[in-house]
């Protein structure tokens, strides 16, 4: 998922760069998708990952984390937290490709 989300992010940024303003919102959206995407796919392997600590735990007696609560919250949080950083990040890119064609 990481891979073919940074990987789509990339496409669209090297097709759009430096173009129209339409091409830029374009890059801007794809890259904010896919790190809406990416963050979403990071708090689904946490989540398998306590889930994973809580079956070996269950073997040696030891304790357990909380796996799975409040999953739409987080989720949701961590994707919309994604879309905004990934927005910024391709923003702040297109602007610095843009730079040298506004100054001259």
């Amino acid at each position: 998922m990481f891979d073919k989300g940074a990987s789509f992010a990339r496409t669209m940024h090297n097709r759009h760069a430096g173009q129209t303003l339409a091409d830029t919102a374009k890059s801007i959206g794809a890259n904010m998708l896919a790190e809406g995407v990416e963050e979403v796919t990071e708090e689904l392997l946490y989540d398998v990952t306590k889930s994973t600590f809580n079956i070996l735990s269950e073997f040696s007696g030891g304790t357990k984390v909380s796996a799975w609560d409040n999953i739409l919250e987080r989720y949701g949080q961590s994707f919309f937290g994604g879309m905004i950083g990934g927005g910024i990040f391709e923003a702040t890119n297109a602007y610095h490709i843009a730079r040298p064609k506004l100054e001259g």
